[in-house]
């Protein structure tokens, strides 16, 4: 009796460690390391990362599963790579050529950084690096062009992503390091919330999951390539964009707007965006918006060249317009300036939105358009004089839904 209990026990130990195998590879698959570098490399360049990969988790390390989570991790971002057994093989035939093979490819591919900070992960895999893994990585960071003050900024980067600490990750962004901030993406964005990347060239906030804007009252940005904002939550506060090439708007939501002034003529409204080339709107909602004032909308675009608004909501959106009910407003969006080339709103909702006065355009007002497309949208309960004003057509229209709603154009 008490063998077969024993075998039994056996049986089960093994099943379980079996079942926590599972739980290692699974957690590496659910959790992969998005946006990599190495997941945008061709085969050859992306195998001999992997290797180098291995040869760190196992350098001077007696137990290196910790490290080859990670390298797992990476791997997931990746397309059709080879098992991790067989990167490991590899890395047990290394050579000083292959080792030389591997700089001269991350150099030509700007994979150096990427390479350094993951190199720098992987040590810390079983808790502080040893003496040889330090002397390790100083030299293979000598042989990758880093001075100290390189290898001292990048160290503070990894540092920060081993200790999850947004603030401090935040208060290394600058300019000089933007091709370190761009890398590193795939990892930031597991832990950072507010400013992730900050450039010359480039803005980006973002949160993991849906939450409260970290800003003022007021978001002003200007004079830079392309602005994104993931993930934000905006109560009554204003987004304000000037001379960028690239706005996007991901996954956020814009509630309970009441603006005015004593005119009639607002300013500072949902967003207000002049002289940009393209702006998409993806996946957001806007909801309880009501602007009082002629010349404009919750969305006012000045001088705005392309606008793309995909998988969005609209709902009470209302401007009653006043200062003497003669319109030119639109009830959701405002555009002047130069000519639009083109609009594009693509499975979109709008619901119970509105504009008050004469001649005016419920959802889009618009002086000169050159090319409008609305396709797979609903719109509910949307009163105005018209839908869309006079020079928004010819429209291009397929699959729209309209519900006790205005005319689409003056008759």
């Amino acid at each position: 009796m008490t063998d077969e209990i024993t075998e039994m026990a056996s049986s089960v130990t093994s099943k379980v460690e079996a079942v926590r195998r599972f739980f290692a590879d699974s957690k590496a698959k659910n959790h992969p390391i998005k946006e990599h570098p190495v997941s945008k490399q061709e085969e050859y360049v992306r195998d001999l990362y992997l290797e180098m990969l291995c040869v760190v988790s196992q350098y001077q390390n007696g137990n290196p599963e910790n490290a080859f989570i990670l390298v797992k991790r990476i791997m997931a971002s990746c397309d059709e790579t080879q098992s991790l057994q067989e990167y490991i093989k590899r890395s047990l035939e290394i050579t000083q050529e292959r080792i030389a093979e591997f700089i001269k490819q991350c150099k030509d591919n700007e994979l150096c950084e990427i390479f350094m900070v993951d190199s720098m992960l992987l040590s810390c895999s079983n808790g502080s690096p040893n003496i040889m893994q330090v002397l390790f990585l100083t030299e293979f960071g000598d042989m990758l062009g880093f001075d100290k003050d390189k290898m001292v900024e990048l160290s503070k980067f990894a540092l920060t992503i081993l200790k999850q600490d947004s603030e401090e990750y935040q208060s290394l962004l600058k300019q000089e390091n933007a091709y370190v901030q761009v890398n590193l993406l795939g990892y930031a964005k597991e832990f950072v919330s507010g400013l992730l990347i900050f450039t010359e060239k480039k803005i980006y906030y973002y949160t993991k999951e849906l939450s409260n804007h970290p800003f003022e009252k007021e978001l002003n940005l200007s004079n830079v390539d392309e602005v994104i904002i993931e993930n934000f939550t905006f109560a009554n506060d204003t987004i304000v964009i000037n001379d960028v090439k690239k706005l996007q708007i991901i996954n956020c939501v814009f509630r309970d707007y009441e603006k005015k002034n004593n005119f009639g003529y607002c300013e500072k409204l949902v967003i207000n965006a002049r002289n940009v080339d393209l702006i998409i709107i993806d996946r957001s909602i806007f909801k309880y918006c009501i602007c009082r004032g002629k010349g404009t909308a919750p969305l006012r675009l000045i001088s705005v060249t392309n606008l793309i608004i995909k998988d969005s909501r609209f709902d009470n959106i209302q401007n009653p317009v006043g200062y003497y009910d003669s319109c030119t407003s639109g009830g959701v969006l405002y555009f002047s300036g130069h000519s639009m080339s083109e609009i594009l709103i693509d499975h979109c909702e709008f619901n119970n939105c509105s504009v008050g006065g004469d001649n005016c355009a419920a959802i889009i007002y618009k002086k000169s358009l050159k090319n409008a497309r609305i396709n797979y949208s609903l719109f509910s309960r949307c009163k105005g004089s018209y839908l869309f004003g006079d020079y928004v057509f010819p429209l291009q229209e397929e699959h729209n839904q309209y519900v006790d709603c205005a005319p689409t154009k003056k008759r």
